[in-house]
């Protein structure tokens, strides 16, 4: 459901803000998943493996799925403020998760 979200499962996707690939990581994060480059986040397997690497990191910390997907998708900050965007986007992945599931 993230990678639909991010990227319409789109290796070669980057965002407006520089987010890379699938899961669409941002190239500061790279180091944060033991990457030296952020090139290497263009590999599908690479980012999809950084992607969950990091949602499980937000797992750990908000015990909250949708907490941890608004930290995935704003920061954080996104945590913390809960502006619109990130809890749009984590309620669309929820949603489309729950869909796959049945």
């Amino acid at each position: 459901a993230v990678a639909h979200i991010e990227s319409r499962n789109k290796a070669d996707a980057v965002s407006v803000k520089g987010a890379i690939g699938i899961m669409q990581i941002m190239p500061a994060n790279a180091k944060r998943c033991g990457l030296d480059s952020p090139g290497k986040l263009y590999d599908p397997e690479t980012n999809i493996a950084c992607g969950v690497q990091i949602l499980s990191e937000e797992l750990e910390t908000y015990h909250d799925p949708m907490r941890a997907l608004v930290s995935f998708n704003g920061g954080p900050q996104a945590v913390r403020g809960a502006w619109p965007g990130p809890v749009q986007y984590a309620q669309n992945v929820l949603t489309i998760a729950a869909r796959d599931v049945r």
